[in-house]
């Protein structure tokens, strides 16, 4: 190192747990909640998140032991995900303090800041903006990490990084040959005013026009002890090879033949680590952010089914219209895996299923403002049933507006269902 030159060392404590720490996320609150956690430099604790922004933390301690005052500081998001105002309470005067305002060019550049007569560097007229000095959040467009050391000024996305003044990566798309009809340095496939990039991979599309969305998450994808299910890839048509094809069980919901009517339907795979969770929610916030009257479904098989109980305690108050798990199960205990239950008091209608003989009934919801268990009869077992249950399903979510989803589950002739198993026996969690 030369002389007189310094360097920083920042820890970034990830894996942010929702359930342990007992909050929910808002719609708004996606920037901080799933984009970024505890920070700390030199070994000091810089901030931690909460629900609607984060909380800063000073070390007032000139010695070894540090002694923290905290400051809440709260963000205003717009649906993107784009961090335009951070404000808090002067702990001084108890006046609304403003710490930072953004605005932005459609593809990131940041605006100067604002009065009357136009662009200035000087504050808004009558807003008085002292800007934190040193102020150790720098997560900002579409929620991601500013990097300004060294005059960089690119936003880290987990994958690559991304210069808003070229508007481009200056790293190859990882998915560059799924995607042949985009450039390799394309950023959010050139769509930034209904769609935000997701981790420097694909773009998450938020269709104004779609009014129902339906989210299908599958069981564990491989029969393998290795999950093929990894981080910024837990599409079923992002996995490797041939888990991908989306052929068989619940990735049938929304293909020929099996069309769910008026919406959109995505297809997620179910993980062993829950990480498919954080995907499920930030794809919900994002969709209710533009159609805040939407209709929300849920359908999940084993692995899947845990993951979207684990994503509708993510999103706080937003609403989900109908949920259907097929034994919800989690991974402990090698293989075979454990029953899973998880409280969800935003969910409408609720439907639970169990197998005749099978370690995994009793799991799913429980707390939905309406909901039932239903048993499947013998012949029908936890790796068979998401096959045998894709017409029930589909039929029951194209019939919800005449008739009510539950009535329609609770009285059909399960009896007279035809059992299907796997082609590849691979939905076991």
């Amino acid at each position: 190192m030369r002389e007189g030159t310094t360097h920083k060392i920042v820890d970034y404590l990830d894996g942010f747990q929702t359930e342990e720490r007992g909050s929910r996320i808002p719609v708004g609150a996606l920037a901080t909640q799933l984009s970024n956690n505890e920070q700390y430099a030199g070994g000091l604790l810089q901030f931690f998140p909460h629900a609607e922004g984060y909380v800063k933390a000073t070390n007032l301690s000139l010695g070894n032991n540090p002694n923290y005052a905290f400051n809440y500081v709260f963000n205003y998001t717009d649906h993107l995900g784009n961090v335009r105002v951070s404000y808090t309470k002067d702990p001084q005067t108890g006046n609304l303090k403003i710490l930072d305002e953004s605005h932005y060019y459609p593809f990131g550049l940041k605006h100067q800041e604002y009065q009357a007569n136009g662009f200035t560097t000087n504050p808004i007229q009558g807003v008085i903006i002292a800007p934190v000095a040193n102020n150790p959040f720098k997560y900002k467009y579409q929620g991601q990490e500013l990097q300004d050391e060294l005059g960089l000024n690119w936003y880290s996305y987990k994958y690559r990084n991304y210069d808003p003044t070229i508007s481009r990566f200056f790293n190859v798309d990882p998915l560059t040959e799924k995607y042949v009809d985009w450039g390799p340095y394309v950023f959010s496939g050139n769509r930034v005013v209904d769609a935000r990039e997701l981790e420097g991979l694909e773009p998450q599309e938020v269709g104004k026009d779609t009014q129902t969305l339906v989210i299908v998450t599958n069981g564990r994808t491989a029969k393998t002890p290795k999950d093929v299910v990894s981080e910024g890839k837990t599409l079923i048509k992002n996995l490797p090879s041939p888990y991908n094809q989306g052929d068989d069980g619940l990735s049938l919901i929304g293909k020929k033949g099996y069309e769910i009517n008026n919406a959109e339907v995505i297809n997620y795979a179910g993980s062993d680590s829950g990480i498919t969770a954080k995907d499920i929610a930030k794809t919900i916030i994002g969709f209710k952010e533009n159609n805040p009257n939407g209709e929300v479904i849920m359908v999940g098989h084993s692995l899947g089914a845990k993951d979207n109980l684990k994503a509708a305690n993510m999103i706080g108050d937003i609403r989900i219209n109908l949920m259907i798990n097929l034994e919800a199960a989690q991974k402990e205990g090698g293989m075979l895996g454990s029953v899973y239950s998880q409280e969800v008091k935003n969910v409408d209608n609720l439907i639970n299923f169990d197998t005749f003989s099978s370690d995994k009934k009793g799991g799913g919801g429980i707390g939905a403002k309406h909901s039932t268990r239903i048993s499947l009869p013998r012949g029908f077992d936890h790796t068979n049933m998401d096959n045998s249950l894709v017409v029930p399903i589909v039929e029951t979510i194209n019939s919800r507006n005449r008739f009510h989803p539950i009535s329609t589950m609770n009285t059909y002739n399960y009896n007279n269902l035809k059992v299907k198993n796997n082609d590849d026996g691979g939905t076991s969690p």
